[in-house]
């Protein structure tokens, strides 16, 4: 991460993250959750949030979603089941107050809280993540990642520059 980083534990990070998709996807109207869909669909990024911190710095939070590893069509039904089901573990994590899975690309600190949400569509498998990434001094982006699941086995039994981190 670059400029500011934010200074918020594993735990109070996936939190945020976790509230504020459930509330951008879930806890509004479906036609206003499918317009947002269609945004990041296209590539934009979208506000999610603003965090302010103990230091009375503010960051904006934008979301991005990376389907460049969906296998078959991505549409709204598929994303919103990935992502209740990505949701659903995170949520289970931080109730039941288990570690937290965490990988970072140690050229850049990206972040990936690697609680995957996976959906069965039409007969293939799709894995959702969320990750978060700086690259503005008072930005950050939530980017929510489908990985490809055979590429996903591929790195997890090579040593590549993703680390997992003991949080």
């Amino acid at each position: 991460m670059v400029g500011n980083n934010i200074d918020l534990d594993a735990k109070e990070l996936l939190t945020l993250v976790h509230n504020a998709l459930s509330k951008t996807f879930f806890q509004v109207p479906r036609t206003q959750a499918k317009q947002l869909f269609q945004s990041i669909i296209g590539g934009e990024q979208i506000p999610l949030m603003t965090l302010g911190l103990r230091s009375d710095d503010e960051f904006k939070c934008e979301l991005a979603l990376d389907c460049s590893e969906f296998i078959g069509n991505l549409n709204f039904r598929f994303f919103r089941d990935a992502l209740a089901s990505h949701l659903h573990r995170i949520a289970f994590i931080l109730k039941n107050d288990e570690k937290i899975n965490i990988f970072t690309n140690t050229h850049n600190n990206d972040v990936i809280f690697h609680h995957p949400g996976v959906i069965d569509t039409d007969g293939r498998v799709n894995i959702l993540v969320s990750g978060i990434e700086q690259r503005q001094a008072d930005t950050i982006s939530v980017k929510l990642l489908f990985l490809d699941p055979a590429k996903l086995e591929e790195a997890a039994t090579s040593s590549s520059s993703v680390s997992q981190l003991d949080m």
